[in-house]
């Protein structure tokens, strides 16, 4: 029984020394969730070196890595498009994660120096949520008036439909 408990005692420093403060608090992996205005917009999270880490529609939530390499945090955009409506983009961040700091007592050096900065538990996404609008295109709403004007007087509208939906479409320009 006396070696058990003994043996489970150095597994346990050997699991701290290894594993470390960060990582078993922290995560590796944050949710970012992205809303559009208007919804249903094409998004596209790509990190600071152009490649493609989520793609979707929105709303919608994307798993992003904080790290980005050996000591080197993420850095993302959002990119936001749809018809009609001129393109937005979004800056995310990582930052240093305040738990790093506990493997002074917990992880050590290898924790420091090893352990998180390959793992990116170092560091944590600073944007939880992102809200994009979308302004409406110049031009467009033209584009949107001469349709509704061919489908009205081709029969496919009523006059009362055809009013209201281009007052819609004048509201949005």
């Amino acid at each position: 029984m006396k070696n058990t408990v003994s043996n489970l005692s150095v597994i346990a420093v050997l699991a701290q020394t290894f594993i470390g403060c960060a990582s078993l608090v922290s995560d590796k992996r944050y949710p970012v969730s992205i809303a559009t205005n208007p919804p249903a917009a094409k998004i596209e999270v790509k990190d600071q070196y152009g490649v493609v880490k989520f793609a979707g529609t929105s709303p919608a939530t994307a798993m992003l890595e904080s790290g980005n390499g050996y000591f080197t945090s993420a850095k993302y955009t959002v990119t936001a498009t749809k018809d009609g409506y001129a393109s937005n983009t979004y800056p995310i961040q990582s930052s240093l994660d305040g738990w790093y700091w506990g493997n002074i007592l917990f992880g050590g050096l290898i924790g420091m120096l090893i352990v998180y900065p390959i793992t990116g538990a170092m560091y944590q996404i600073d944007t939880p949520s992102v809200n994009m609008s979308l302004a409406s295109s110049s031009g467009v709403g033209s584009g949107r008036l001469e349709r509704l004007k061919a489908l009205y007087e081709d029969g496919f509208l009523s006059k009362k439909e055809y009013q209201q939906k281009r007052q819609a479409v004048l509201a949005d320009m």
